[in-house]
């Protein structure tokens, strides 16, 4: 089995020789709990702005639209006018993505079709957490033993966040 350093051991060790008092960490605690709740309403108030801004939007294009005005000039603001886009969808079903990256890897390669596709990184990360878990059970039951890796990706890099679990009210 992998020889597996916990977080906590992990930053213990990043942060030696540091010290901090009592007062220093309530402090920053107190400064980022209240940067943290403005942040949040004013995340709040950005999307009810955002929310706003979008209906009036429409609004707009219904206007627009109706007065047969592809452009309009406002004074003092300047000429609304619209682009147009066209976007489709990705594949959902396995068969269609198979079938598009069959068409792709014919009609320029394989290397383009490589190229082209990803994985979403929260995907991977679950993918990958899964597969760890099913080598450690194995691990566990003497069935393999080694590192665990998966192929074409790198070992993992810890992060830390920081949660507030906040207090009850009495």
């Amino acid at each position: 089995m992998s020889e597996e350093i916990s977080i906590d051991d992990f930053m213990a060790e990043s942060t030696k020789g540091n010290t901090i008092t009592t007062e220093q960490l309530d402090e920053l605690c107190v400064n980022y709990a209240g940067a943290r709740n403005e942040y949040e309403q004013a995340k709040e108030r950005a999307t009810d702005l955002y929310n706003v801004a979008e209906s009036l939007k429409g609004k707009v294009v219904e206007a627009m639209t109706q007065a047969g005005k592809s452009k309009y000039y406002v004074e003092g603001i300047g000429t609304f006018g619209f682009k147009d886009k066209m976007s489709v969808k990705t594949p959902k079903t396995l068969e269609d993505k198979q079938t598009l990256w069959k068409y792709l890897e014919e009609k320029y390669g394989s290397e383009v079709v490589w190229d082209k596709f990803g994985i979403n990184s929260q995907t991977l990360n679950s993918f990958y957490n899964s597969e760890l878990e099913i080598f450690n059970d194995k691990a566990k039951a003497g069935e393999v033993s080694g590192d665990f890796h998966l192929p074409g990706i790198e070992a993992p890099t810890a992060q830390r966040d920081l949660k507030i679990t906040k207090e009850k009210k009495k």
